[in-house]
């Protein structure tokens, strides 16, 4: 996949699943499916809202508010930690 945001360090604690091949494979699909819709909603890429459940690392979040900036991204995780 020719998209990868692998610059983006993600520190992890043990217990907290780290960014892996599933991440970055997830990441380049929502990332594609923004960009590729982002004409016909413009104004939900500016102004939306996404939830991500089961953050773990938070990798995807943090490359979405990057990339992002006008979006309000939550994130939960079921962790603790």
């Amino acid at each position: 996949m020719k998209n990868r945001q692998k610059h983006i360090q993600v520190k992890t604690i043990e217990g907290v699943y780290p960014p892996g091949e599933d991440t970055w494979f997830l990441s380049e699909i929502i990332m594609n499916f923004i960009l590729e819709n982002s004409e016909r909603n413009s104004v939900y890429v500016k102004n939306g809202v996404i939830c991500e459940v089961g953050i773990g690392s938070g990798y995807i979040s943090i490359l979405l508010s990057l990339n992002f900036p006008g979006m309000t991204i939550i994130g939960t995780d079921i962790s603790p930690l």
